[in-house]
């Protein structure tokens, strides 16, 4: 399962703890509402910093109807500007599908417990193609972030999401040309 905040400056972001600490409270929460293995949930809920946290003081849970579900990447919780202790609303979009296709087929790969099938690994190339284009420009953080993230290019739809669920002829070449438009961009000096 994968579970993505909407925030105003990041887009979509791919949360931790999805599929281990958490898993089964995703999990029932998308039961709750009806949502299978492929079911998408949108909501209001809560950030919460936990300054307590054993791992992580930094740490920023996110919860909904009041269950921890998952965190935020460290990067982006020491980014969040909330006070220890503190709770900021956001609206959430909770999608049960794209961990299944997406990291855990990759770890699989990578670890020698599985071979993807050829539509898989043409989707895997596709994405890292886009990345390295984006890497090029920016920095891994951003390259991470972009596919997550609405995109104009494709209709505010994420680049991950047209990946994981369009048909790979018409979506590949779009997302590629619009990771380049998001590479040709000009930065400003810093």
């Amino acid at each position: 399962m994968s579970i993505e905040v909407v925030e105003d400056v990041e887009g979509l972001v791919k949360l931790a703890g999805t599929t281990t600490l958490a898993k089964d409270a995703a999990a029932a929460l998308m039961a709750r509402h009806g949502q299978g293995a492929d079911g998408h949930l949108e909501t209001a809920d809560f950030l919460h910093r936990e300054p307590d946290n054993a791992a992580d003081p930094n740490a920023v849970a996110v919860h909904v109807e009041g269950e921890r579900i998952a965190y935020l990447s460290d990067y982006l919780a020491k980014r969040l500007a909330l006070a220890p202790g503190e709770a900021q609303q956001v609206q959430l979009q909770l999608f049960s599908k794209a961990t299944e296709k997406g990291t855990r087929v990759v770890r699989q790969w990578a670890d020698g417990e599985d071979t993807p099938s050829d539509e898989t690994l043409n989707r895997l190339r596709l994405a890292y193609r886009a990345a390295a284009l984006i890497a090029q420009r920016d920095t891994p953080q951003v390259a991470q972030a972009w596919p997550m993230g609405a995109n104009p290019q494709l209709g505010e739809v994420a680049p991950a999401r047209l990946l994981c669920e369009g048909e790979l002829d018409e979506v590949g070449v779009k997302v590629i040309r619009a990771a380049e438009a998001f590479a040709a961009v000009v930065l400003p000096p810093s």
